[in-house]
């Protein structure tokens, strides 16, 4: 190993089918892909890496959604498996003021 930390975009088992089914997509005219939310820009940048990669040409479009509060933080994060650098959540729960997650 080189030493250096190594940041994975969605490496689960569907990975290449997920790719090649966004490159055929991209293939058949789609203009531009808008990805999930995501809290790590390293993750995006890889992604981004990734579809060039396999020849996806069309921009890619970084996911946005509004979280109101903690609770909303912690469900939108769990359920689309949103990778969390360290520490955010817990920067999030003290900085947070409308709940009592």
């Amino acid at each position: 190993t080189t030493g250096k930390e190594i940041v994975t975009v969605c490496r689960d088992p569907e990975w290449e089918i997920e790719m090649k089914y966004m490159k055929e997509k991209a293939d058949a005219g789609a203009q531009f892909i808008i990805t999930q939310m995501f809290l790590d820009p390293q993750v995006y940048v890889d992604y981004v890496k990734a579809c060039k990669d396999w020849g996806i040409n069309i921009p890619v479009v970084p996911g946005i959604m509004c979280l109101n509060n903690f609770g909303g933080l912690e469900r939108m994060t769990e359920l689309c498996k949103t990778r969390v650098p360290p520490g955010l959540m817990e920067e999030a729960r003290v900085a947070n003021t409308t709940d009592d997650a």
